[in-house]
């Protein structure tokens, strides 16, 4: 590649990068896109140049390629102006009008002289033509009388060359007919062995394919057995469970049932100590017995204790909904306990602990209605 080779190549490339940026500039509108216009102009000025360098043409043909690419330029300057509406376009198409006249008229003189030259060419060409001719028939006829000898020579190598190939070829057909009887004697012995190890494996595999399908299937009975066994005391095991957790149940309901009567049975002494007390703290005056009181917070306290010691009863199936009622109201009614215990060691000056102790009893006895509508339906 030549140096004007390499100048048209990177012009060209430089014009369409410059006509790229150029546009993009024109339609961002930062007022750069004539500089970049002008830029390519240039270069492809130079590209066109350092082409005609590279083509080594005539004056007309240069001419008409020069006029044409300023046409296809202008052109489309003059479009780029027409969109622009700057006034220009209309100038710029007839000055293409004017470049495109040009292109015609040196495209015609091209022709014209482009015909000239080829005939006094052919002339020419005709004379050397004659003179090549001769001087190569000689070349020809020497060669020809060289390759002659030569293939003489090369002929009675070939013959003895082929002479020795032959006895050579002979000796190595004799060499492979003995190689091939002993290789078929050998593969036929081989085959043989082959085949009767073959069977014997297949014998062997055979008798161990009973072993194991005989192994497999006492294997699998004892499986059934096993598993059949393994059933049976899981369904055993899931009886007995079950019946445990009934028996569970049996006893923790008749436990439930015997701490419901005791606790009535506290309750109602509760309920009869307090009575008197609380009409009492109602009468203007705070008329308590000072001996009552006390009785009231032994009785519920020993209820409290009771409570306490009773067992847990969170498991039971029959009594659920009775033993949750029963837990808030046993809660409401140690509240009232604490309450009460507070007021009598104030020596009954804070009446404002009664009464909040009055609010927990009467909150505990309205869930021991609902736990005892509860314990009559779940019974």
């Amino acid at each position: 590649m030549s140096f004007w080779d390499i100048i048209s190549i990177f012009s060209f490339l430089s014009t369409l990068i410059l006509l790229i940026i150029g546009f993009v500039f024109h339609f961002v509108k930062n007022g750069k896109s004539k500089k970049m216009f002008l830029a390519s102009g240039i270069v492809f000025a130079v590209a066109i140049v350092s082409f005609i360098f590279t083509m080594a043409l005539d004056f007309w043909y240069t001419t008409f390629i020069l006029a044409f690419l300023t046409m296809l330029a202008l052109l489309v300057i003059a479009i780029l102006f027409l969109f622009m509406k700057n006034g220009k376009a209309k100038k710029m198409f007839k000055v293409s009008g004017i470049v495109f006249a040009v292109t015609i008229v040196s495209f015609i003189l091209t022709l014209a002289f482009d015909d000239n030259t080829a005939t006094q060419t052919a002339s020419t060409s005709s004379q050397k033509e004659e003179s090549n001719q001769e001087a190569k028939k000689k070349a020809e006829a020497r060669v020809e009388a060289e390759a002659k000898k030569k293939a003489e020579v090369e002929a009675k190598k070939i013959a003895e060359a082929k002479k020795k190939a032959e006895a050579e070829a002979r000796v190595e057909a004799e060499a492979k007919k003995k190689a091939e009887a002993e290789a078929r004697v050998e593969a036929e012995a081989r085959v043989e062995a082959e085949a009767k190890k073959k069977a014997e494996a297949k014998k062997k595999a055979e008798a161990e394919a009973r072993v194991e399908a005989e192994a497999k299937k006492k294997a699998e009975a004892e499986a059934r057995v096993e598993a059949e066994a393994k059933k049976k005391a899981e369904a055993e095991a899931k009886k007995k469970a079950e019946a445990e957790a009934k028996k569970k149940q049996e006893e923790l309901a008749k436990d439930f049932e015997m701490d419901m009567k005791n606790f009535d049975a506290l309750l109602n002494k509760n309920q009869e100590l307090i009575s008197p007390i609380i009409s009492a703290m109602l009468k203007e005056g705070n008329d308590t017995d000072e001996e009552s009181f006390p009785k009231l917070l032994t009785s519920l306290n020993e209820t409290r204790l009771y409570i306490k010691n009773m067992q847990d009863y969170s498991q039971i199936e029959k009594y659920k909904e009775t033993n949750i009622h029963f837990n808030e109201g046993s809660a409401h009614l140690i509240g009232a306990y604490a309450h009460f215990n507070s007021f009598y060691e104030s020596n009954y000056n804070n009446e404002e602990l009664f009464y909040m102790g009055l609010d927990s009893y009467n909150k505990a006895i309205e869930e021991l209605k609902i736990t005892g509508s509860m314990y009559a339906q779940e019974k």
